[in-house]
């Protein structure tokens, strides 16, 4: 999920500019071209004792270009994962519109379960798309139980460990078991366990505590707790969510801001955050309007003086940046002998802002950085030529480089 990140700052010699929707267009698509684009071609469940429902898993399906309705076949171990469907015969008019399909693994029976799904695209059979659901059953340990089979750690910051959830394990058999934890599963990284329990006794039970530390913003991440002995297996489904937080320092002078608004800060609002979630690919660009000040440098969360910068979300980010004001360059002209005449500024591309509006004695004027070399033109003069200041030698033109002040460049007509 990709936001422009855009900086707006007031006109000091003219109209301020407001937000500018800096989406990607869908110009020249063609309906014949439906494309669908899938979160991830594979999910592992990991393994799960028969009989016992793993965390739940989303996939979600979204328009990559074009328009058309999503054609969902599945095949495959069915019996053992439960399907919601949102998305067969859905259309998906516009890109980016989204569906989803939610899945949990629940095995009838041990070893490798699998179940495809096939989403074809009814003009090109090389657009098509295969997810697989992965899952291993295993044997239930009937003399182990544990007080839970599905731990919760809802939305939670990325890499901040949370153990708050404890699990009892009771050996409710007659000898003493000795135990094998791991966990498993495609968000297995995500998951840790602490526990003191490499044996129990009959009649005993021990605490164990998963600790979450989601690595992504992207979707749910679930694995499994297990515990194996030579009896067999008992295992605990785990689940939550990752989240991070922008924070945006915005200048005096202007407004930073994400299309859609998801960060809309400025105007007297210049600190404000947002925290996504369950979000894909997440990246934030910051943008210039180029109106009375330009971009210096980033002071936080970004580095150097581009104006783009993409901000990947991979924990809590903080950003600032410093901005200094244009320097205005006027361009005034003598037409006594001709009084249509007038002047044109020009200066290279990146280097200067927005039109500024001349004063009452001036003819033209342009806000640009320090540093700039700028060409200052007059046109009116019976001959096309004139005496100019600042050195420059008779003609229709004059070359100047701008300093940290504002300067006037004078044409005179002979």
């Amino acid at each position: 999920m990709r936001f422009l990140l855009i900086l707006v700052t007031t006109a000091a010699c003219g109209s301020a500019t407001g937000p500018t929707d800096m989406g990607d267009s869908d110009a020249g698509v063609s309906e014949e071209a439906f494309v669908v684009e899938v979160a991830t071609e594979e999910h592992d469940f990991g393994s799960v004792v028969e009989g016992i429902e793993s965390a739940g898993y989303q996939l979600v399906v979204s328009n990559a270009q074009g328009s058309g309705a999503v054609n969902v076949a599945i095949s495959g171990d069915e019996s053992s994962f439960s399907v919601i469907d949102n998305c067969d015969g859905k259309t998906l008019a516009t890109a980016g519109d989204e569906c989803t399909i939610d899945v949990t693994f629940l095995p009838n029976g041990s070893g490798e379960k699998t179940l495809s799904f096939s989403f074809s695209s009814p003009h090109n059979d090389s657009l098509s798309k295969e997810v697989t659901m992965l899952g291993e059953g295993l044997v239930a340990a009937t003399d182990l139980s544990f007080s839970t089979n599905v731990i919760d750690f809802g939305t939670k910051p990325l890499n901040a460990n949370t153990t708050n959830n404890n699990v009892t394990l009771t050996n409710s058999g007659t000898g003493t078991v000795t135990l094998n934890w791991s966990v498993t599963g495609s968000d297995a990284s995500s998951y840790s366990i602490s526990q003191s329990c490499p044996s129990l006794a009959p009649g005993a039970s021990c605490s164990v505590s998963p600790g979450f530390s989601p690595k992504s913003i992207i979707g749910n991440k679930s694995a499994t707790l297990l515990v194996q002995t030579s009896n067999g297996t008992q295992s605990v489904s785990l689940t939550g969510k990752g989240s991070a937080t922008v924070t945006v320092t915005a200048p005096t002078d202007g407004r930073i801001y994400t299309t859609g608004n998801q960060i809309n800060c400025g105007d007297g609002n210049n600190v404000c955050s947002k925290t996504f979630e369950n979000d894909a690919d997440q990246s934030l660009t910051i943008r210039s309007s180029q109106a009375s000040h330009y971009l210096d440098s980033w002071t936080s969360g970004c580095s150097g003086s581009n104006v783009n910068c993409s901000l990947q979300m991979t924990g809590n980010k903080t950003v600032s940046a410093s901005f200094l004001p244009y320097v205005i360059v006027y361009g005034q002209i003598d037409t006594s002998n001709n009084s249509s005449g007038y002047m044109s500024i020009s200066a290279p591309s990146g280097t200067y802002g927005q039109t500024c509006m001349p004063g009452p004695t001036n003819d033209a004027c342009k806000p640009v950085k320090p540093g700039t070399s700028v060409t200052v033109s007059a046109y009116g003069s019976a001959n096309n030529s004139f005496h100019w200041s600042h050195g420059c030698p008779n003609g229709n033109s004059c070359t100047v480089t701008v300093n940290n002040s504002s300067i006037t460049v004078s044409a005179f007509d002979f």
